[in-house]
């Protein structure tokens, strides 16, 4: 009889921790060989330092969006004018002066150049906090690749990401870095008559009224030599002539009031089908979670954008005395803002927040699977399986039941 195949696991937090050792030149040289190590990769030294760089950016981009995208490759030292010859505390430094991270991804918003010592600091943990959250993603997309058997193929076809004339990985520039931001407030602030003094301005004016004839005027003249009562004619014409104008309007508009409303009832009718149309796509990133007793995850999913109306998406656990839902932890994201004209992106993340019991239950299982879906049934819809791992019990016991207990992992 065959033995069973033995299913490949890898440490996710292991893993993590050796991708965050290589974001400058002063880590282990090895650093990538631990790596691969962790990706139960048979012949790391066959893999050059500048392909490893290149699998990564692959996995970057295929995985990441927008500021995500950029903030794990200036992490890791994969990015033009980010890389990974600059130390990672003046990459840090560099993307905070120069990016929108500040102005609109963190609680205090604002310029980091013109932040305080104390509020710079609480700017850069921030960042770091960013930097770890996202590797830990990589991560486990790239254990998800082993998992799966795939990784041996998936490593092959670098195109796009490896340079092979120079042995050196293709780094792109940067995404959401706003370059034109100074010049526009400069051009801004100059004053209209070109004067580098704003009191130019007011000084011409001055010069202008001071110049008048201050001799004395015509009662019956005005300072254009025109008589009054005809100004005033004149006056009472063009009052009359506005009056004729506001009253025709009036007519017109009384007149296609009800094609008007008409028109407003026919776009709100297609706006609330657009609203109610269902997503084309449906797909949660991980498919199979393991997660400590009580310990929590951020459930991405990746939507169509065309058509969705998000407030009718929902998140639910198949059993809540196993893995619970606490709720959505995002706004729905189109990744247009900032973006080169070169790239487009036709797709959107939705984030739920789920965690794992604290204690199971004797005698019951411990996994279950989580649904996104939308309200509308003839959506698409996707599953993960997430299992909660009990420490106190021993392997053994988990591999040689687990036909006759539901408790039990593989």
């Amino acid at each position: 009889m065959p033995e069973p195949k033995t299913t490949i696991r890898v440490n996710v937090d292991d893993l993590s921790l050796a991708l965050g050792h290589i974001n400058d030149l002063n880590s282990k040289k090895n650093d990538y060989i631990e790596v691969l190590k962790y990706l139960k990769y048979d012949d790391p030294s066959s893999i050059t330092p500048g392909k490893f760089d290149a699998i990564l950016l692959k996995a970057i981009d295929e995985y990441f969006i927008g500021i995500s995208k950029d903030i794990i490759r200036m992490a890791l030292g994969l990015m033009l004018g980010f890389e990974r010859e600059i130390k990672i505390g003046k990459r840090r430094e560099h993307y905070l002066e120069n990016s929108n991270f500040t102005k609109d991804f963190t609680m205090v918003k604002g310029d980091y150049d013109k932040a305080s010592k104390e509020q710079k600091k609480k700017y850069r943990n921030s960042l770091i906090d960013a930097e770890r959250e996202r590797i830990r993603k990589l991560a486990s997309y790239l254990a998800e690749k082993v998992e799966n058997e795939i990784f041996e193929e998936y490593i092959i076809d670098l195109k796009g990401y490896f340079d092979d004339e120079v042995n050196a990985p293709i780094l792109q520039s940067p995404i959401y870095l706003d370059k034109n931001r100074a010049n526009y407030d400069e051009k801004k602030s100059e004053p209209e008559n070109g004067s580098t003094d704003p009191r130019a301005k007011s000084a011409e004016l001055d010069d202008d009224s001071s110049s008048e004839d201050d001799g004395p005027q015509n009662d019956a003249m005005d300072t254009s030599g025109i008589p009054t009562k005809y100004l005033a004619f004149g006056l009472i014409a063009l009052l009359l002539l506005l009056g004729f104008i506001l009253i025709v309007l009036f007519i017109v508009t009384r007149r296609n009031d009800n094609s008007v409303q008409k028109d407003f009832s026919e776009i709100s009718k297609i706006m609330k089908q657009k609203e109610q149309t269902p997503p084309d796509k449906i797909e949660i990133k991980d498919n199979n979670i393991y997660l400590p007793l009580d310990g929590d995850y951020h459930l991405y999913v990746e939507i169509g954008i065309d058509g969705l109306n998000t407030d009718n998406l929902e998140c639910e656990s198949l059993d809540s005395d196993i893995v619970e839902v606490l709720g959505r932890t995002d706004e729905y994201i189109k990744a247009t803002k900032g973006l080169e004209d070169d790239i487009k992106y036709d797709s959107g993340i939705v984030e739920y927040h789920i965690k794992a019991t604290k204690k199971l239950k004797k005698n019951t299982k411990n996994r279950t699977d989580i649904v996104v879906h939308s309200s509308n049934k003839d959506s698409p819809k996707d599953r993960a399986t997430i299992t909660v791992i009990d420490p106190t019990t021993s392997v053994d016991s988990r591999g040689k039941n687990d036909a006759e207990s539901p408790g039990n992992l593989e």
